[in-house]
């Protein structure tokens, strides 16, 4: 957190935050086949049209994404560079979101 008083001076505080809900977001397993889930190389989407992804690290970092000017019905992300663990894929619609967690393992 960045902090600014009135005459521009700043400090900063580092706190960890723990995430238990994600409001407004369905989760994807509802409206999309996610698979294989764990993987080692690729994870494959299929179900409704999507605009694009982001791949968040279960800290927040965005690890990757992509945005289509055409909806995709399939879409494939590459994880095998990925450190083992589990992170948040984010499916973003024309007016929705879903979120759902993927494995990776080596």
């Amino acid at each position: 957190i960045y902090a600014y008083n009135d005459c521009g001076n700043a400090d900063t505080n580092c706190v960890d935050v723990t995430i238990s809900s994600l409001q407004g977001m369905s989760s994807a397993n509802q409206h999309f086949n996610i698979f294989p889930n764990p993987s080692n190389d690729q994870v494959r989407i299929e179900g409704l049209p999507i605009h694009g992804w982001e791949l968040f690290s279960l800290t927040g970092q965005r690890i990757g994404n992509a945005q289509y000017d055409v909806p995709q019905s399939q879409s494939i992300i590459s994880v095998e560079n990925l450190a083992a663990g589990t992170y948040l894929l984010l499916l973003k619609g024309e007016k929705q979101q879903w979120y759902s967690r993927i494995s990776v393992v080596h």
